[in-house]
């Protein structure tokens, strides 16, 4: 049950959430760094780009990420996309959770991504998945056996929002409430794009 008494109140705060779960698995402790991409900033497009290609056995980003995710090796906030269909029904039958969210699910005899798009094929769902995100996240990639190729990709979807409301419930818990965005208050550089110019990404 929930207790009446609000415990803060905030108007102008940002809380970054992520997932504080401790995954079941353990990754290589043995990878190099080959690259870190920001998507959608300056010249890049996504992870998917033909100037990644030479990351990738075979020459080709989109394969070589595919190949990956059937391998169990793309992680996001450290949780492996299932590599096959199977271990997704196992694993997660209700749904894959990105941030405590839905974010590929099986419903009505369709994968659906995010809540937007649907795929018959759980593969082709598996790879919207894995680089379907907005602009400024940072994708990693990763070499395991010194061969210079990616054996794993890494990334951490995080979220901000305005704290409306903090209630803590009789058990000890707190429920956090976000606060509607009021546009009325929003000044004219607000939400403006940034110049792809002032930043710069090394690979």
């Amino acid at each position: 049950m929930k207790s009446s008494k609000n415990i803060a109140i905030f108007q102008i705060f940002f809380l970054l959430i992520t997932a504080n779960i401790k995954p079941t698995y353990e990754k290589s402790r043995n990878k190099t760094l080959l690259c870190a991409i920001i998507i959608n900033m300056d010249k890049d497009e996504n992870i998917t780009s033909e100037q990644y290609n030479k990351y990738y056995r075979g020459n080709n980003a989109i394969e070589g990420i595919k190949e990956i995710i059937k391998n169990n090796q793309f992680y996001i906030n450290d949780f492996p996309i299932p590599g096959t269909e199977r271990e997704f029904q196992i694993k997660y039958p209700e749904g894959y959770l990105i941030n405590q969210k839905e974010w590929l699910v099986y419903k009505d005899g369709k994968y659906q991504v995010n809540f937007m798009d649907s795929y018959d094929d759980y593969d082709d769902a598996a790879f919207a998945t894995a680089t379907g995100f907005i602009a400024g996240l940072e994708f990693r990639l990763y070499d395991t056996n010194n061969d210079n190729y990616v054996d794993i990709i890494e990334m951490d979807y995080v979220e901000c929002f305005i704290v409306n409301e903090i209630i803590k419930n009789d058990d000890g818990t707190y429920n956090l409430f976000r606060s509607k965005i009021d546009n009325s208050m929003k000044l004219d550089n607000d939400g403006r794009e940034y110049d792809a110019d002032y930043f710069k990404l090394y690979a």
